[in-house]
């Protein structure tokens, strides 16, 4: 049956989208969201919520975004989050006066003596002179990121990435992140779900939470869906009125085997909700698996059957009914359901073959 995670998943104005074409990120408000698609094309969307009104403009490279400040003060600093995945420095240290002296002092100690010596030598001198080294160290590894965050949000992501290399054996969460970041801009998601991972470990956030998991999901490998389950239920504990965080558990929760519980979690996904059938067909599949078909097939339904125009969703419930209507021996019906699809697109899935198979019986 089809029961597939193609929607996007957000936390807050920030938002990720994975899709058979490609990779996707945006961020933005209600009412606006600027980002770049699958395809590398930037692109604005403009609405005026609750009337139907609505503008999308595509460029032809991100750097055009800053044509529509005039529309938005603030869309330049959306872009620069959209480069960013919302990643902002934690490390608010300003050194004293007194401290700059030593943090000149200890960098420029740096050049010329290894820095096993140099820390030594600061911490000997700072139980007398109350010289706190570890927030020197801070300062001089959060100048350092700041160097990087700066490059990262012009998306120079390998330049940002050889400034936080210079930071060794940190705990800082700001260094995980961000590198995490910069790998996931740049497609890496094996070595930016590792640091994705090691950044959780010091620091739980939702947004890393939300960050690791589409790391997880882009790398697509069936060992870490376990891994996924436990981070989507996490996030849903705080986010259970969002629909896209719940279809996920839900999808997870199917996946893991644990229908009754997937099922649960996606009828709590309303009509009006734009995963609605999404949500059917997820249930539908759940109880598929359970060999409950008739149930299955009394969920379905519930869709809109009768629309003309059907979008992936619609076509995916048409595809599990007859499925479904196949499996309890009705092939009249499940051939309706596939010839409902193959008027509007014969490429969809294996319905044309299905077709064949079932007028062969």
């Amino acid at each position: 049956m089809g029961f597939s995670f193609r929607k996007s998943v957000g936390f807050g104005p920030f938002r990720v989208n994975l899709s058979k074409s490609g990779i996707g990120t945006s961020i933005g408000v209600k009412g606006l969201r600027v980002g770049v698609n699958s395809k590398g094309q930037a692109y604005r969307n403009l609405s005026i919520p609750g009337t139907g009104i609505f503008s999308r403009k595509v460029y032809s490279n991100s750097n055009n975004l800053n044509q529509t400040s005039n529309q938005l003060e603030s869309t330049q600093q959306l872009q620069n989050n959209y480069n960013v995945l919302g990643f902002e420095p934690n490390n608010k240290f300003v050194p004293t006066a007194s401290q700059k002296i030593y943090l000149w002092q200890y960098e420029l100690f740096l050049k010329f003596i290894p820095k096993f010596i140099v820390d030594s030598y600061f911490g000997f001198i700072g139980i007398f002179s109350r010289i706190n080294i570890q927030k020197i160290k801070t300062f001089t590894d959060g100048k350092i990121i700041y160097t990087a965050y700066n490059k990262a949000i012009t998306q120079n992501y390998d330049i940002a990435l050889d400034e936080l290399a210079k930071i060794k054996f940190t705990d800082n969460s700001d260094i995980y992140d961000l590198s995490a970041v910069c790998y996931f801009q740049l497609e890496n998601f094996d070595k930016a779900a590792a640091n994705f991972d090691n950044a959780l470990k010091l620091m739980k956030t939702d947004r890393l939470k939300v960050l690791y998991a589409n790391s997880l999901r882009a790398l697509n490998r069936p060992t870490d869906n376990k891994k996924l389950l436990e981070l989507y239920s996490e996030i849903y504990q705080n986010h259970s009125e969002d629909d896209e965080i719940a279809f996920a558990v839900g999808y997870y929760l199917y996946l893991d085997s644990q229908y009754q519980k997937s099922i649960e979690v996606l009828q709590k996904i309303k009509h009006e909700s734009h995963m609605y059938l999404q949500a059917l067909n997820g249930i539908a599949s759940c109880y598929g698996d359970l060999k409950e078909y008739d149930k299955g097939i009394q969920v379905l339904q519930l869709a809109p059957l009768n629309q003309k125009h059907l979008d992936d969703e619609l076509k995916t419930v048409h595809y599990n009914l007859a499925d479904l209507y196949e499996a309890v021996g009705d092939n009249a019906k499940a051939i309706k359901h596939f010839n409902i699809i193959e008027v509007q697109d014969i490429n969809f899935m294996d319905v044309n073959d299905r077709i064949k198979k079932l007028k062969q019986n």
